[in-house]
């Protein structure tokens, strides 16, 4: 005991000199340390703190006798940071990892500098996954789904540190932006809640469709190969790849709110005008399906034109009757999106001359933040979801030919784009304007490295200003 107190009085003096740490010489900060580790082995963190505290001597600048007459082996910041990490304390073991990659020794010591690295980021991400977050909850939030355990938001594990349900205060545990501006589902493995984030306030998200169908309409056999009528060829070159790409358009379709048993698919020989027309007519006053909230009707395919109206080309075109055997581009704006009584619907047309059915081309100016942020307003999505939408996405403007490569890189565009890359402000929803301009920035890509003159286009079509809108898929 009067050694102990002997040499703390000593340490005491010589480390107001800045020759030595408090430890009174090398042996005992040698003991120091070693006991540190020995309790932070048997997991005794508590304990080893103080230890290698001592060790360290309590000050932020490095010793010589670290760099210079301690053995290689022991580097006390590395140590000292994985038993603030085993006390939790992740953002003080950050400070001493950060310390300790100072020094020349740990370097030159290849294996205890990757493990250093390791144990770094593991401690970053502890860190940033406990820091409090607080969020106000709109009345319209039910609060009971915060208490449940394993609660997970957007994929990733949720945290709840407190909640006040007649304050309507909400903190959560986690990195900043767990939950994203905008929307966020948050699910206990048997209930969901589908909430809108905006300025740290958590507002219940209403779904906008009560239904949705999809009309899926391809064509690759313009060859007529399979036409159980024999009818021989058409004056059209068979394509490849638009069925399979309109599969992986269906596929994306399952997954952002489009049941299976309400996408209509029609490829190749089913694909006729009449057939086609039929499929449309289901959804207009009196149809099977009236009561649909959001159509998608997709056409892949060749288009042509005769006189000054731009035809889809379906499998029983016959040149000598085009406007009798193909799906006119202005039916469908027209009469067809005049009767159909869903409340969004979208035509999306993967085909030659498709511009002759537009009156707006999308411009090349690029996304700014301005933009943005009314994407990510949730007034704005409401305004555009409570009015009436008749929205129009063609490959090309005018009477441009589409490029097609290997299924239509329009086709292409608009499948990446609702897996989530035409989200540009990442709120978990790809409104129209969203979509288009993923669409036309993909296309133009590859027609400018191609030189081909394209330039998708966009319409909305009146009465009514509407627009249609797509959820991200959950992880």
């Amino acid at each position: 005991m009067r050694y102990v107190a002997v040499a703390a009085l000593v340490a005491v003096i010589l480390a107001a000199t800045g020759l030595h740490p408090v430890a009174a010489d090398i042996q005992q900060a040698t003991r120091l340390y070693e006991q540190a580790r020995g309790a932070y082995d048997r997991g005794e963190c508590e304990r080893a703190l103080p230890l290698i505290n001592q060790a360290i001597g309590g000050q932020p600048e490095p010793k010589r006798w670290f760099q210079g007459n301690f053995p290689k082996y022991y580097y006390p910041y590395y140590l000292r940071g994985l038993i603030d990490d085993c006390l939790g304390q992740h953002e003080k073991a950050v400070s001493d990892f950060q310390e300790e990659l100072k020094h020349d020794a740990i370097k030159a010591d290849t294996k205890s500098l990757n493990q250093l690295n390791a144990a770094l980021e593991k401690a970053r991400g502890a860190h940033a996954k406990s820091v409090p977050q607080e969020f106000t909850l709109a009345g319209n939030v039910p609060t009971e789904i915060f208490g449940s355990s394993g609660l997970v938001a957007n994929g990733r594990a949720l945290t709840v540190k407190a909640l006040d349900p007649a304050a309507r205060k909400v903190v959560f545990l986690g990195e900043d932006g767990l939950l994203r501006s905008g929307l966020n589902v948050i699910s206990n493995g048997v209930d969901k809640a589908v909430l809108w984030v905006e300025e740290r306030r958590l507002t219940s998200y209403e779904e906008p469709y009560s239904s949705s169908y999809a009309i899926l309409v391809a064509i690759d056999d313009y060859g007529r190969k399979r036409d159980p009528l024999r009818r021989g060829k058409t004056e059209f070159r068979p394509l490849g790849g638009m069925v399979e790409n309109t599969e992986a358009l269906k596929k994306v379709l399952l997954k952002v709110g489009f049941p299976e048993n309400h996408i209509v698919t029609l490829y190749d020989e089913k694909a006729e005008s009449g057939a086609v027309n039929d499929a449309l007519y289901k959804f207009w006053q009196g149809g099977a399906y009236d009561s649909a909230g959001r159509v998608l009707f997709y056409f892949g395919g060749h288009g042509t034109i005769s006189g000054n109206s731009g035809i889809l080309v379906t499998y029983d075109y016959d040149p000598k009757k085009p406007t009798r055997t193909g799906i006119l581009m202005k039916d469908l704006t027209g009469r067809h999106a005049d009767n159909m009584m869903a409340h969004h619907v979208l035509f999306a047309v993967d085909a030659c001359h498709s511009g002759l059915a537009l009156y707006e081309t999308l411009g090349n100016e690029p996304v700014d933040e301005n933009l943005m942020s009314r994407f990510r307003q949730l007034a704005v999505i409401k305004a555009e979801t409570e009015h009436r939408a008749r929205n129009v996405l063609v490959a090309g403007t005018g009477a441009e030919n589409a490029l097609w490569e290997n299924g239509g890189v329009f086709t292409k565009a608009l499948i990446d784009g609702l897996k989530g890359a035409a989200d540009w402000n990442k709120d978990g929803i790809i409104q129209f304007d969203e979509l288009a301009l993923h669409i036309k920035d993909q296309v133009v890509a590859v027609a400018e490295r191609t030189r081909v003159e394209q330039k998708p286009g966009k319409w909305s079509l009146p009465p009514g200003d509407g627009k249609i809108l797509f959820e991200t898929p959950e992880p």
